[in-house]
């Protein structure tokens, strides 16, 4: 005999109702900043690059010996970096691009500064940052939180310019407005936020309804749940052409005549469960588009550093056993200037469709412009002088089998190390020996065909 009052089943209705309320909730808070950490890693990798490019871009020897009197006089040498850095402010999505080096224990000074308004000076001082020493290192590197100047508060990351013998000379800084920031990092979670907080306003609707006994609201709420999923069919078309997403299939139309009342409820929560796994795969989309460089499908720059953690971590353990492969290619400069950034990005795309067949695009990392990594586990020399061998035929291949409007042919720098227990004591050891050997063949391939 039941009591007076909610009945047992009312009351397992709420309790039910209740946990899913909850479980929404919890699921809501975890998509969310799933999503904005996506977001920023992705903005994050995004600035790296237009950093990297230009330090790639600048020439390391010209820019080392620099001085007041350069730009005093307006010096070609001068005016080399100055156009370069003048073609980024004017062309990039950033705020200010900027050029600094090192004068003394943590102290940095302007260099070049294409700001046409409120240009640094050469030779003032530029506020010191952790990450500026970071960069000095070798190692790109993004503010972990917004700074404020005179010019604004911005993000800035910083990327290391090399000379022609690879040594640091100086760092690219890249401004980006906080507020720009903070806008990208925001508004593809905003989809995400209005899906949770309409699931929760229909979660409480649920609860209403079935404290109420009113079941014949469930095609109702049907209804609402399809009209919702409008916004995620919307943003799932957006990203259906890109190949990290795996779309969700739709779920079947509703039966009228065969559907009975008391699988309404279980129509519900199927629809719910499509809508939290299309949400649960667009956060996995977004993480793989973090890691993903935009213009070649190749693993950016991001990825990259993540990996040497996880090498360094089994350096210290040693248990470490890997090797270096960097690859530069050849010409991007003179075809960028013969014929535009568009041509030069084709050309790219030519350079990693064929590395991608020798290597895989999962193993190839891109760090600048024309530069590129591979790290490789348990490898030894003989393997990769085949590896360099086959991307040599893969190149004539290429060349021969493409028309291209690039000017030139597809041509690879090549460089490689092998990590040593006994000499090298973390990654950084091994990638200037590679970086070293790379650019020995550069100049050997330059020496031959001095028109490139």
């Amino acid at each position: 005999m039941s009591k007076k009052g909610i009945s047992l089943t009312t009351q397992v209705i709420i309790l039910v109702s209740v946990l899913l309320l909850a479980i929404n909730v919890i699921l809501g808070v975890f998509l969310i900043i799933g999503s904005r950490a996506a977001m920023m890693e992705l903005v994050s990798a995004r600035m790296l690059d237009i950093s990297n490019t230009a330090a790639v871009i600048v020439n390391g020897d010209i820019f080392e010996n620099l001085t007041v009197e350069d730009k005093n006089n307006n010096t070609t040498e001068y005016q080399k970096i100055y156009n370069v850095l003048n073609d980024y402010q004017e062309n990039i999505e950033c705020d200010y691009i900027y050029s600094i080096k090192k004068v003394g224990e943590k102290s940095y000074v302007y260099v070049v500064d294409p700001d046409p308004e409120e240009p640094a000076e050469f030779g003032d001082e530029f506020d010191y940052l952790p990450v500026l020493d970071t960069a000095y290192l070798g190692t790109p590197s993004i503010d972990e939180a917004a700074t404020e100047d005179e010019w604004g508060r911005c993000y800035s990351s910083f990327s290391p310019i090399r000379n022609g013998s690879g040594e640091i000379v100086g760092i690219i800084g890249v401004d980006f407005n906080k507020e720009w920031v903070d806008e990208k990092v925001a508004q593809n979670s905003s989809t995400v936020i209005i899906s949770i907080v309409f699931s929760l306003v229909i979660g409480v609707i649920m609860v209403l309804l079935f404290t109420a006994g009113i079941r014949g609201k469930f095609d109702k709420i049907n209804g609402e749940l399809s009209a919702l999923s409008v916004g995620l069919d919307e943003l799932t078309q957006k990203i259906s052409e890109d190949e990290h997403y795996t779309p969700i299939e739709p779920l079947p139309e509703k039966d009228e005549g065969k559907t009975k009342k008391t699988d309404e409820i279980g129509a519900i929560g199927a629809r719910l469960h499509s809508m939290q796994t299309a949400l649960g795969n667009y956060i996995e989309y977004m993480n793989v588009k973090a890691y993903t460089d935009r213009l070649t499908g190749a693993r950016n720059s991001t990825a990259y550093y993540n990996f040497c953690d996880i090498l360094n971590r089994k350096i210290k353990e040693g248990v470490a056993d890997f090797a270096i492969l960097v690859f530069d290619l050849n010409g991007l400069k003179c075809v960028n200037d013969e014929h535009g950034h568009i041509v030069g990005d084709r050309y790219i795309i030519g350079a990693m469709s064929v590395m991608a067949k020798v290597l895989g695009k999962d193993k190839i990392y891109r760090l600048g412009g024309d530069e590129f990594v591979c790290l490789i586990e348990g490898i030894g020399e003989e393997e990769v002088l085949k590896i360099f061998a086959r991307l040599d035929e893969e190149s004539v291949k290429f060349n021969a089998a493409n028309d291209t409007d690039f000017g030139r042919e597809v041509w690879f720098s090549k460089g490689f190390a092998i990590f040593d227990p006994k000499t090298d004591k973390d990654l950084k050891d091994v990638f200037r020996r590679a970086d070293f050997a790379m650019y020995a063949d550069k100049k050997e391939y330059y020496t031959k065909h001095p028109k490139n």
